[in-house]
């Protein structure tokens, strides 16, 4: 397995996961589908699967555009946040696998995955800080056990 991060926006990535073997390739959290669809053109897999974490449009920004351009493409999303994202066809319950042939990825409903030896969301501007509160937004979280 492959995992290629693709920037998105401005402070973010999508994480394009391919499987060597069959040439085929998942998106996770794409934002923007131009930077994604040039990544696979460049590398030459066959997008087969979009993964969104959650709803929030830096994580299924693009996944309408995706649609628009490979119209076969499954979307996969916690059943709970179904209705929030934009062109899901399977709806995961948490706990449960999910993407083609039922890979280990695993559907929770706050919308973790394990990013192991990728770069992690870039760092948040300086305009994403509360002045009142004296705190960045997201807060700080302890290191994941991976």
């Amino acid at each position: 397995m492959q995992v290629v991060p693709v920037p998105q926006l401005s402070d973010n990535y999508a994480y394009l996961v391919i499987d060597p073997a069959s040439g085929d390739a998942a998106v996770v959290d794409c934002a923007e589908a131009g930077p994604v669809l040039a990544e696979v053109t460049r590398r030459g897999p066959r997008l087969t699967a979009v993964l969104a974490t959650h709803h929030h449009y830096d994580h299924v920004g693009g996944n309408q555009d995706l649609l628009a351009r490979l119209p076969d493409l499954r979307v996969y999303g916690s059943a709970d946040d179904a209705p929030r994202i934009p062109g899901i066809t399977d709806r995961v319950v948490r706990g449960e696998t999910a993407g083609p042939d039922r890979p280990s990825l695993c559907a929770t409903s706050g919308g973790s995955w394990p990013r192991q030896g990728v770069p992690r969301r870039r760092a948040r501007p300086a305009r994403d800080v509360d002045p009142g509160m004296e705190r960045a937004w997201p807060p700080a979280s302890p290191a994941p056990p991976w």
